[in-house]
């Protein structure tokens, strides 16, 4: 019965200690990622240059890949003189798999974002797929690869935007032809203006 019990410990242990370490990488890449997603949309140059390998690569929806230079040149780009502001960006169903060094992350995501040009225009919002691959190198982890997808624009999303803008629009035109707004034109009974 000792022998059996020490077998069943022997065989045992190997399989445990493995679920422990898949759990603490497991915990290393999920705090990896928090940090990494608030350093992209924060720009955090002196971040991604210690998060992206020097073979890292991202291609994205437009069929386009990028290396490390040219990822760092953006972000440096937009650090100075930012083209839009990353109002919220939600990762969710996130799915970590960590097989040794190595991590594979999948999540959906959704964007909403201003342009730095037209602040006052409403906000854009986006929505896709991401993929990212991580490496344990020297002890911490890095991105060696990623990328995103976009999900296209409905029609009906577009002319809902487009009725908007044209509303605004008028009424925009309304009050700068007046000086009153379209509400209190109505109520002034100024149908000329109005028309």
């Amino acid at each position: 019965m000792k022998y059996l019990m020490r077998c069943l410990v022997l065989a045992v242990t190997p399989a445990c200690a493995a679920l422990a370490q898949d759990g603490k990488a497991d915990r290393e890449v999920r705090l990896f990622l928090a940090h990494y997603e608030n350093a992209v949309p924060a720009r955090d140059i002196e971040f991604l240059e210690r998060a992206l390998t020097d073979d890292y690569v991202r291609s994205g929806s437009d069929g386009k890949s990028t290396n490390r230079a040219q990822a760092l040149k953006y972000f440096r780009q937009q650090r100075a003189n930012p083209t839009f502001k990353t109002n919220t960006l939600k990762h969710e169903n996130q799915k970590v798999r960590v097989i040794g060094a190595m991590a594979v992350v999948t999540n959906d995501w959704t964007a909403q974002t201003t342009s730095t040009a037209s602040p006052d225009v409403e906000p854009t919002t986006d929505r896709g797929r991401y993929t990212g691959v991580f490496e344990k190198r020297n002890g911490r982890w890095m991105a060696l690869a990623e990328h995103d997808s976009e999900q296209l624009h409905d029609d009906t999303g577009m002319v809902a935007g487009v009725v908007r803008a044209s509303r605004d629009y008028n009424a925009l035109r309304m009050r700068l032809r007046s000086g009153r707004s379209p509400g209190e034109l109505q109520a002034a009974g100024d149908l000329a203006t109005l028309n």
